[in-house]
């Protein structure tokens, strides 16, 4: 995972919010701190209208 991870960041470094990629020391699953740290990442990132408006 770590060196995909590094590869997606390499790909995604010029894009305007880039990659963050997050390990936990947990079991496959997506629990209260990953969803906490995955939110708080999202609403950073400014909407965009679709390509019909």
């Amino acid at each position: 995972m770590h060196r995909a991870h590094e590869q997606i960041t390499e790909v995604c470094r010029d894009a305007p919010h880039g990659c963050t990629g997050l390990f936990f020391d947990a079991p496959h699953c997506f629990d209260v701190p990953m969803r906490e740290a995955a939110f708080a990442w999202l609403t950073g990132i400014p909407m965009r209208a679709g390509r019909d408006g």
